[in-house]
């Protein structure tokens, strides 16, 4: 039986934690558990949930990310 692959980017690189206390700083809410986050941009009190991928996007105030979400060069308003 072949193994299966997990091409869900799982890694904590330090680029990574940095993008995660970079938002955190901002007063966002964004989880640590297997969140990645590259070039993006979260602002003030907006929730990234657990296992999200977040590439390229803006994310508005207030605005919420659920869980096994992907998100690629998207710019989310506010309260979205």
């Amino acid at each position: 039986m072949p193994r299966t692959a997990n091409l869900w980017p799982r890694s904590y690189s330090l680029a990574n934690l940095r993008a995660v206390a970079r938002a955190r700083l901002a007063g966002a809410t964004v989880s640590l558990n297997q969140v990645k986050l590259a070039d993006s941009t979260v602002r003030r009190n907006a929730l990234v949930m657990e296992h999200a991928l977040v590439w390229g996007s803006d994310i508005g105030r207030y605005a919420i990310v659920g869980r096994f979400a992907s998100l690629f060069l998207t710019s989310l308003g506010p309260y979205s």
